[in-house]
């Protein structure tokens, strides 16, 4: 068996919490939706987003280990949970990315595992860059409780390509902003050109130093990225190191959030 480059990490077991719930335990997640080959022969088969998401096991990788995202410890780690959208097929063929759907983060690989999280982001048709029907997403625990939101925001940035929203808790508090400025570095990434789209997370404070990051990994310009797999994301979440159970889920409904509205193919919906 060949040996593991320098630098990536081994498959580490699954979590010891109870339903692998607390992700205080991780310093970050990979998550890589599941490919569905039918969709690209059928587009009218708008099936329902599935995504796989493992520990990072600390993993901070260079550039040349993004590049070979397909060789990296993705392909190693356990999965810790399952990722599976809930959604009406009329939505998904009519509003395509717009749509309306509750995601369920199960423990587990198993689809239909015990669920630990629940995102519903309800219909919304942003318009005036967000300043009207702003894009948002609800966080939920196991138990129903509601956690806390991510909202769109609208800002004066907004108009020069800067895009950023809200992550606030149950009571409506920010707790931290996430930002993406889609020029520059951004502009052709995640590709063949720019394998990374780098997203930041702020505190609540908006210090310009990031607490944490999301990217958008491009699996690579080989067979793998050119052909049916460069049409399913691939990210990797970083959390800020104070961030709590609570937050670092609304950070993933915020990722969530952000690849229907920027990254989710509106053809055909992978």
């Amino acid at each position: 068996m060949a040996a593991i480059p320098t630098g990536i990490p081994v498959a580490q077991p699954l979590l010891s919490g109870p339903n692998h719930q607390d992700m205080t335990e991780v310093d970050g997640i990979l998550m890589q939706q599941k490919f569905d080959l039918q969709e690209i022969f059928c587009p009218a088969c708008q099936k329902r987003n599935r995504y796989k998401i493992k520990n990072d096991s600390g993993w901070n990788p260079t550039a040349d280990e993004i590049k070979s995202w397909e060789d990296s410890p993705y392909s190693q780690q356990p999965v810790q949970w399952f990722a599976k959208e809930e959604s009406d097929l009329c939505c998904r063929i009519c509003l395509q990315k717009h749509r309306e759907f509750e995601m369920f983060i199960r423990a587990g690989e198993a689809e239909e595992g015990p669920h630990v999280y629940k995102f519903h982001r309800p219909f919304r048709w942003a318009c005036c860059m967000g300043k009207f029907c702003p894009n948002e997403i609800n966080a939920y625990d196991a138990n129903e409780n509601h956690i806390g939101s991510v909202t769109e925001e609208c800002r004066a940035s907004t108009c020069c390509g800067s895009l950023w929203w809200n992550v606030k808790d149950a009571s409506g508090s920010t707790q931290y902003y996430i930002n993406d400025a889609l020029c520059g570095s951004n502009c052709c990434a995640p590709s063949c050109c720019c394998a990374v789209h780098n997203i930041s997370i702020m505190d609540a404070q908006e210090n310009p130093t990031p607490e944490g990051y999301i990217r958008n990994i491009f699996p690579g310009c080989n067979c793998k990225g050119l052909a049916g797999q460069g049409m399913r994301d691939s990210y990797h979440l970083k959390f800020p190191k104070t961030a709590d159970d609570k937050q670092r889920a609304l950070l993933l409904a915020g990722l969530f959030l952000i690849e229907y509205m920027i990254f989710e193919k509106e053809d055909n919906n992978n």
